[in-house]
């Protein structure tokens, strides 16, 4: 008698439905279904019964034994999600109308092992254990045996073999672990607006992350073909643009430039935002992605306006040991006329000798008056800014 091992993602059944966009349909809207699917050798379909929904419809908390997968009827074909994406799913990290696009951006150089049962890695860390366990015993055989010759020569030869074996196993399963981990990173990277194509310093990265969520704040100014933001005394000038995911504005002060400044503005337009509740999201998903960075996050409340208008307030700190300072990021996410915004204000602060107490004065004196002048910031018309990538 003979098995087919080939596993098939079976069908459990339909826990909700939404609309979201068909990235790959040219972006159309429609009905999606978050399905629930039980991954099955062939030979074993017919003889498993089907399992009956047993987490309510608006939970998350599907069982890791099921693999989440979303279906449409458009173009009749259904998508098991990735491992890593399934994780942030049931972690609340990402809403349904967000795994057709985060999975069409990464889709391509996803491999097999990404998707469940996820074989390799699973088969690598049952090497690892088995090999270190026979290791041991080879070793203490040999330890044992030594008075025999020809049995503790086995006993060595075998560890000998399986030593590198175990090391290698184990090294396999570190590296798909890490690549689960990074995968994810990446997804709350592209939903935060991310260029993750263009890589940076790890405090540039973090200002990256913050401002695929921002909107610069200021009493601005928008001036064709040269526009500026006057800040807390400061004049900043247009340094960068680019909208390889979100339209994002850099802007520098006088005498510094993109790649080496003391103070950054940063105005990032968010049209896929819009509701108190998607800029709550755009809020926990700034916070989240400093975190993952290893960010302090010195606060984190809702604040209320002078018109009596609710934003997120963020004050954010990272050591950068290696050049003597601290960045500090100062945000504000908040909702304007069209889109929700977020507003931010860098910071580093640096000394050879001391950053760290220099770092603490400033935020003693500084962090009071930033903190009114990003509320009271009046913004530029994001319409009206240039548009054309440097």
């Amino acid at each position: 008698m003979s098995y087919d091992i080939r596993i098939i993602p079976v069908h459990q059944w339909t826990h909700r439905e939404f609309i979201g966009v068909d990235p790959w349909a040219n972006n159309r809207p429609v009905k999606w279904s978050v399905v629930v699917y039980r991954m099955l050798a062939a030979s074993f379909v017919a003889s498993t019964p089907i399992a009956q929904q047993s987490v309510p419809a608006d939970s998350n908390d599907i069982p890791k034994k099921f693999a989440i997968g979303i279906f449409s009827k458009e173009h009749n074909r259904y998508r098991v999600l990735p491992l890593a994406l399934q994780d942030m799913w049931r972690a609340g990290q990402v809403r349904d109308q967000d795994l057709p696009w985060l999975l069409h951006q990464v889709e391509q150089p996803l491999r097999i092992s990404d998707y469940p049962p996820g074989r390799l890695p699973m088969v690598a860390k049952m090497y690892t254990i088995l090999c270190a366990v026979l290791t041991l015993l080879a070793f203490f055989g040999y330890a044992s045996s030594r008075a025999h010759s020809d049995v503790g020569s086995v006993a060595f030869g075998t560890a000998v073999v399986l030593a590198p074996l175990t090391v290698l196993s184990f090294l396999t399963h570190l590296f798909w672990q890490q690549r689960r981990k990074q995968l994810a990173e990446t997804w709350l990277r592209i939903l935060q607006g991310i260029d993750v194509s263009r890589p940076r310093s790890r405090s540039a990265a973090i200002a990256l992350v913050v401002s695929a969520h921002l909107l610069v704040g200021g009493i601005a100014m928008a001036q064709p073909n040269g526009a500026t933001i006057n800040f807390l005394s400061k004049t900043y000038h247009l340094g960068s643009y680019n909208q390889k995911t979100k339209p994002m504005w850099e802007f520098v002060a006088a005498g510094e430039d993109i790649k080496a400044w003391t103070t950054l503005m940063t105005i990032i337009d968010r049209p896929d935002a819009h509701t108190r509740g998607e800029l709550d999201r755009v809020a926990e998903g700034i916070k989240q992605v400093y975190e993952s960075h290893g960010a302090k996050i010195l606060m984190a409340k809702t604040m209320v306006d002078r018109t009596g208008a609710p934003y997120d307030y963020l004050l954010v700190a990272f050591d950068e040991p290696a050049q003597h300072r601290y960045e500090m990021n100062f945000v504000k996410v908040a909702q304007g006329k069209k889109n929700v915004y977020t507003v931010i204000y860098g910071a580093r602060i640096s000394d050879p000798t001391d950053y760290l107490t220099k770092a603490k004065r400033y935020l003693s004196a500084q962090s009071g008056p930033v903190g009114d002048a990003l509320e009271k910031a009046v913004l530029p018309d994001i319409d009206k800014l240039p548009r054309t990538v440097f």
